[in-house]
Order: C-alpha cells, then sequence, then structure tokens
C-alpha cells in the first residue's frame, strides 16, 4: 500500500483533479477503484489526512466548486440547483 502523503495525492488527483466529486452517486469504493486501493484505506487516508470522513470531504469539495461557479457569474445564467 501507498504511505499516506502518497495516498493523499492520489485521492486528491482522483476526487478534484478529476473531479469524481461531481458524481451524485460517490462511493468510497469508486474512488478506491480509480487509485487502487483498499475502500477502508481510501477512509484511514481522509480521516487521518483531512480530519473528516468520506461523504464530509466529498460535499467540501462540491460546495468549493459551487463557490468558485457563483463567484466566475455563473449564478446569471444558472440556477443554483443547476450549479449544484
Amino acid at each position: 500500500l501507498p504511505d499516506e502523503e502518497r495516498g493523499k495525492e492520489l485521492i486528491l488527483d482522483a476526487v478534484v483533479s478529476n473531479e469524481m466529486y461531481r458524481n451524485p452517486r460517490l462511493t468510497v469504493a469508486d474512488v478506491a477503484a480509480t487509485v487502487g486501493m483498499p475502500a477502508k484505506r481510501i477512509s484511514q487516508i481522509i480521516n487521518s489526512s483531512f480530519q473528516m470522513n468520506f461523504n464530509d470531504f466529498v460535499n467540501f469539495h462540491r460546495v468549493h466548486d459551487v463557490r468558485h461557479q457563483i463567484d466566475q457569474g455563473e449564478l446569471k445564467t444558472r440556477t443554483l440547483l443547476a450549479l449544484a
């Protein structure tokens, strides 16, 4: 298994860079399959590195994305629900 720092990078790359958080049905198993680590290890790394559970981690990135879209003026052409 990758060390914690490498695991953290893999998780961030999958969830954030590849925008997996946009999948409304995203599970820890989906992330595990993408990064090639057991789901339990994904949860452990998120808990220890980010001090939050998987759902909070994903929702944090979802909220950040919507806030970014609002800052970019997307609310002028789309509804808040459409952004979310």
